[in-house]
């Protein structure tokens, strides 16, 4: 949570601020167009000059208490304050209003707009109760001259739903955005820039309620109205570059965010100078992304100018400063320079408590972070009550459902549980795994890859989730069932892979019964599949520098998602009548327990993994009975060992007997003790065994750990008969998931084909994901 959130770049009010026709010198024409062109391209600095000369004309022509004069003051008051001169911005901003209101009487649309300017100047400034009657009298003044649908009355009600995300009223926020894009849609068309603004605005909103599902798409068709109506190079592009790529962080996807924060970076440096606000707000962005990619030393310079450029162009007490700050800090906590940073969280902390409402997300995140250093220190008394206190925030001003709400449930969980109240722990850890799961389950039937990636990102929430049932005691039988039921649950949603979510859709085609509609299955699925890959490749030449784009690849690429979008709209409404369990049937959810044991033969079993930083887990389960254990053996550990068991299954140099390395029985039996033997008891009786991995543990088949120590060095490969192999106990079968045995038991158990086919192949695979390898 410690970053700078996206910036959100509103309309600036200039209607009737152009030049009046009746204007006669060719020189202030000039001087006018001059700003304009600059003004468009984002070269601010560039174009104070030519402001200034147009005002200097401007009062030569028109006289000082003229509105085109007053427009003349307020282009001139943007550009000051784009340059972080608040000051001289206010004062200007003021005196236009007073020259329209005396000239055009107090309900003319060009007051509203000098109306909205001013309210704007505020809200950026953190005086959103001067801001708020602004915006209101300026949005009724331009609802009643002009009417509901003009593009002015669009813009101030973007405007003002700014201002209520800035304060944290988003429910407020949302109708609003909503209504200026449905005007600006309808009076401009679907791809003009004000439009694809608007887009990016309604995205920001999602994004900051946690909604990422719903804000992608968004972001990306504003990215792309941009690019077309704007050019490459426009702040607009960098803007809507940035906000993507910070959702891709927030959804764990470094990858696909890195390169478009350095292109949106490159984009504002040039556009608006090395020390704008926005430039720094990337910066800040970049530096996060590394640091939760553990890329620290590259972090603290990007974090260090971030905080350079805030404090110059905002001065010491703005918002952004504090945003800036905590992020340097969160920095220092994580290289363990906790004296560093606590001045750094409390200076960040009682910026926005001076700035903002008591009841700010932003305070409620610099509590938080200031609380999690006094956590890294083991001051777990003074931790508490700020996660407390950060907790009530998110849940007033963001809603009980969102994911910082989950984050900050998780946060007190961990105090909890260091302090040993194990009932706190597994009430608030509860809570967060099920805002969690409910996102996790809103995002099944979503076209991007955000899902699954987000899914692994917050592992730990479930993991931490799995481990609190384990450590809240309890004396009474069914209590304590209950426990590892929710365990075992907890420990399938940390369990997220693409293995798993196939074998759930190859399970809703068997679903699907008739060869017809399972047809229609297949191609949905493989649709989604080709739009992904489509999209991963769109998202991928957008981050390319442009002297490396290619337009008409590009517009192929768009074109054909667009057509992708109209086809999976088709085949989802044909589904939604004719097999309406469809997306839950291809949805990866958790096994109940007792679902689970009642898929199991008297002499089967299942084995669940889950692999922890600090320990792992082990559920062992039986048609009539259960039971789960902890493991010590870290992840770190696990991998080591079973690297070192894996040395000595390599074939790569193998020419013959003589060239089989040795494997280590010793090992093997050392990790059978861990892993195993401890859920053993529960496997007697036992000829099947179903075993679901984690971690390092999909790499090793279980069947190669020993039962019993070696008696000696095994000197020849005939040695190996008489190793007591746990393959030999137990006939041992791999599966992605749990779910994958509801799948494969529910749907698969009737075979389709005319006669028993067994295929062995040994491919050589060439080529892309994606593309047709050949064999």
């Amino acid at each position: 949570m410690d970053r700078i959130l996206p910036v959100l770049v509103f309309f600036w009010l200039l209607f009737g601020a152009t030049l009046p026709v009746a204007a006669q010198s060719p020189e202030l024409m000039a001087a006018y167009g001059q700003y304009e062109a600059l003004k468009a391209q984002g070269r601010y600095a560039e174009a104070e000059p030519f402001a200034r000369r147009a005002l200097e004309l401007g009062e030569a022509e028109f006289g000082v208490d003229h509105p085109a004069y007053a427009n003349l003051l307020g282009n001139l008051a943007l550009l000051y304050e784009s340059a972080g001169r608040a000051g001289e911005a206010e004062s200007l901003y003021k005196r236009a209003l007073v020259i329209k209101e005396q000239a055009l009487g107090p309900n003319h649309p060009s007051v509203a707009s000098s109306l909205n300017n001013l309210a704007l100047f505020y809200g950026a400034e953190g005086r959103a109760s001067e801001a708020e009657p602004l915006y209101s009298r300026a949005l009724a003044i331009s609802e009643n001259a002009l009417g509901p649908d003009h593009p002015q009355v669009a813009a101030t009600l973007n405007n003002l739903a700014g201002l209520y995300r800035a304060q944290g009223r988003i429910g407020e926020a949302e109708p609003l955005y909503k209504r200026d894009l449905e005007i600006l849609q309808k009076a401009l068309g679907p791809d003009h820039p004000d439009v694809g603004q608007s887009l990016n605005n309604l995205a920001g909103l999602y994004y900051a309620q946690g909604r990422t599902f719903e804000a992608e798409p968004l972001f990306k068709r504003a990215l792309a109205i941009h690019e077309g109506a704007l050019g490459r190079d426009h702040p607009a592009v960098g803007q809507a570059l940035n906000d993507l790529a910070e959702l891709y962080r927030a959804q764990g996807r470094y990858g696909e965010a890195e390169p478009l924060f350095k292109r949106a970076l490159a984009i504002r440096e040039k556009a608006l100078g090395p020390d704008h606000p926005t430039v720094a707000t990337t910066l800040n962005n970049l530096a996060v992304l590394y640091q939760h990619e553990g890329r620290l030393d590259e972090a603290e310079p990007l974090s260090r100018r971030t905080l350079e450029i805030s404090e110059k162009t905002l001065g010491p007490d703005h918002p952004q400063v504090a945003a800036s700050l905590t992020n340097l800090a969160g920095l220092y906590r994580d290289q363990r320079r906790y004296g560093e940073a606590e001045p750094l969280f409390l200076r960040a902390l009682a910026i926005y408590e001076n700035s903002l409402v008591p009841d700010h997300p932003h305070v409620a995140t610099a509590l938080a972070s200031l609380a999690r250093l006094y956590e890294f220190q083991e001051r777990h008394g003074e931790a508490e009550p700020l996660y407390g206190r950060a907790l009530a925030i998110f849940e007033k001003s963001l809603g009980p459902d969102h994911i910082y709400v989950a984050t900050a449930l998780n946060n007190l969980a961990g105090i909890y549980r260091a302090q040993g109240r194990h009932d706190l722990t597994l009430a608030h850890i509860r809570r967060a795994s099920t805002i969690h799961r409910g996102r996790m389950e809103r995002a099944q039937s979503e076209r991007g890859a955000g899902g699954l990636s987000e899914r692994r990102a917050v592992r730990y929430v479930f993991l931490r989730h799995l481990l609190a049932t384990l450590e809240t005691p309890t004396d009474e039988p069914s209590a304590r069932r209950a426990l590892v039921g929710e365990g075992f649950e907890a420990g399938q949603l940390a369990n997220a892979t693409g293995t798993g979510a196939a074998v759930s859709r190859m399970a809703a085609r068997f679903a699907a019964g008739g060869d017809a509609l399972a047809g229609v299955v297949r191609e949905r699925q493989d649709a989604t599949l080709r739009w992904r890959g489509l999209d991963a490749a769109l998202v991928k030449a957008a981050s390319r520098p442009p002297s490396e784009r290619d337009e008409t690849a590009e517009a192929a690429l768009r074109q054909e998602l667009s057509a992708l979008d109209e086809e999976i709209k088709r085949l989802d409404t044909g589904l939604a009548t004719a097999f309406p369990r469809f997306a839950e049937l291809s949805a990866p959810r958790p096994v109940p327990l007792v679902e689970a044991q009642a898929l199991l033969a008297e002499d089967e079993a299942l084995l669940a993994y889950s692999i922890w930083d600090e320990a792992s887990f082990v559920f062992a389960v039986r048609r009539d009975r259960v039971l789960s254990r902890k493991v010590a053996l870290g992840e770190k550990q696990l991998g080591e060992a079973v690297a070192a068991l894996r040395r000595g299954l390599d074939p790569t140099k193998v020419r013959s007997l003589a060239d089989v390395p040795p494997f280590d029985t010793s090992a093997a039996f050392r990790l059978y003790q861990k892993l195993f033997q401890p859920v053993e008891p529960l496997l007697d009786g036992a000829r099947h065994v179903f075993v679901v991995p984690d971690g390092a543990l999909q790499s090793l088949p279980l069947g190669v750990l020993v039962t019993k120590e070696s008696q000696g060095e095994v000197t020849d490969f005939a040695g190996y008969r008489q190793t007591p192999w746990l393959a030999r106990a137990y006939a041992m079968t791999t599966l992605p998931a749990v779910s994958s045995l509801r799948a494969l038991r529910r749907f698969a158990k009737r075979a389709k084909a005319s006669r028993p086919f067994l295929g062995i192949g040994d491919p050589k695979l060439r080529g892309g994901t994606g593309s047709n390898r050949g064999a």
